[in-house]
């Protein structure tokens, strides 16, 4: 129900605008990501040296941007409590709620692509030396150990997801026959992540082969995010049918149960 699929898209973008150098392990608070995200890019421009003409165009970038992480944030504001304001009606019904979260997937592509196309103009801005330290900054992030058990161990959560479901479906008490519509969703569940996980792995690799090759440069590897980007939509619909397929099979006293935790959980997480 928290999209976080989302939230690791929007990290890679942060990440290659800062030209995905020295995370400093900051909570990027909403009250603050546009001044967090410009100060950590900030930050490692001043380690390129621009000239004057460079640092003319970075300023005029800079500002563009910080108009557009601005207008991000409020949306991003506005939809937690338009979420918060769904889930708190008394009848409240879950599949309404995945049909705004559907929405707004389908318009992240567009929202999270503007910040690709800020990458590939601070590229145009650089000269070869200054690309070549970036290059050489991101290769060394990616050969970081740390950089490889991070992805591999996020590969774990699938087996974590399917574990919590069972968790959560054992408080319901489903009859015989839901049991039967459960299994029969769990198995497929279960295959679907399977293959997200396959699908993660490859296209890891794949980043970082890409990331690897001398030749390759910031706008390649953007390229590459902006097609995986327009997967995501798609990508994440199917999870949100799961949940939908789920909620039908539910009576109206084991619905009531699940909003109680949904509401119980977005007090914390949505506040």
């Amino acid at each position: 129900m928290r999209v976080q699929k989302i939230i690791y898209l929007t990290a890679i973008v942060t990440l290659l605008i800062a030209f995905v150098s020295g995370c400093h392990r900051r909570p990027w608070a909403d009250d603050r990501l546009s001044e967090m995200v410009l100060d950590h890019l900030d930050d490692h421009v001043k380690d390129l040296s621009l000239n004057e003409s460079q640092d003319t165009k970075y300023q005029d970038l800079r500002k563009r941007m910080e108009t557009d992480l601005n207008k991000t944030q409020a949306e991003h504001q506005a939809f937690k409590l338009k979420l918060k304001g769904m889930i708190d009606q008394e009848n409240a019904d879950v599949k309404q709620i995945n049909s705004e979260i559907r929405f707004k997937l389908n318009e992240m592509p567009d929202k999270l692509v503007v910040y690709l196309d800020y990458v590939d103009e601070m590229w145009d801005i650089l000269d070869e030396q200054q690309r070549e330290k970036v290059m050489i900054e991101i290769r060394e992030r990616t050969d970081d150990k740390r950089w490889y058990h991070h992805h591999r161990n996020s590969d774990k959560r699938h087996g974590r997801i399917l574990e919590r479901i069972d968790n959560h479906v054992d408080d319901l008490n489903l009859d015989e026959n839901q049991k039967v519509k459960y299994s029969d969703l769990r198995t497929r569940l279960e295959k679907e992540l399977l293959d997200k996980k396959a699908d993660h792995e490859s296209f890891r690799l794949k980043m970082k082969q890409l990331i690897a090759n001398e030749n390759t440069g910031a706008k390649e590897i953007t390229s590459e995010l902006r097609y995986k980007l327009n997967e995501m939509p798609e990508e994440m619909v199917v999870y949100l049918d799961y949940a939908d397929e789920m909620w039908d099979m539910l009576n109206k006293e084991q619905q009531a149960l699940v909003l109680e935790e949904i509401r119980d959980r977005t007090d914390s997480c949505l506040d």
